[in-house]
């Protein structure tokens, strides 16, 4: 139940949607608190070709997967006494290095069995 304050303000900031905090209202700006995602809203970052888009994809999801399961596998094996910053991102290095190769494989046939599974339209 704490963190559902904590949720509302994350929504706000990534809506673009002013926030009120003790009667101070905070209006995000563009180019900050996550605009880029939005869509619509303006990107002075040059893009990559569409064709990037298979390798892109893979990529940034096998770092951000690889990143939390290793934080996690490594704080229950260790614990938070003996967790380290170097421990840490040296056991995500190698997970990383299994599971991008990995995903860049299997992709396809995940893609073939979701066709199999899911209704094609609307």
């Amino acid at each position: 139940m704490l963190a559902l304050p904590y949720l509302a303000a994350v929504y706000h900031i990534v809506s673009l949607k002013p926030v009120t905090v003790r009667s101070r209202t905070f209006k995000p700006k563009i180019g900050y608190n996550f605009a880029f995602f939005k869509p619509g809203a303006k990107c002075d970052m040059p893009k990559l070709p569409a064709k990037a888009a298979s390798l892109v994809m893979p990529l940034l999801l096998s770092v951000l997967m690889t990143l939390i399961v290793s934080l996690v596998s490594t704080l229950k094996s260790l614990g938070l006494e003996a967790f380290t910053l170097q421990g840490w991102l040296s056991t995500w290095g190698l997970s990383w290095l299994i599971a991008f190769p990995t995903l860049l494989l299997v992709l396809p046939l995940v893609k073939k069995l979701t066709a199999y599974l899911v209704h094609a339209g609307s």
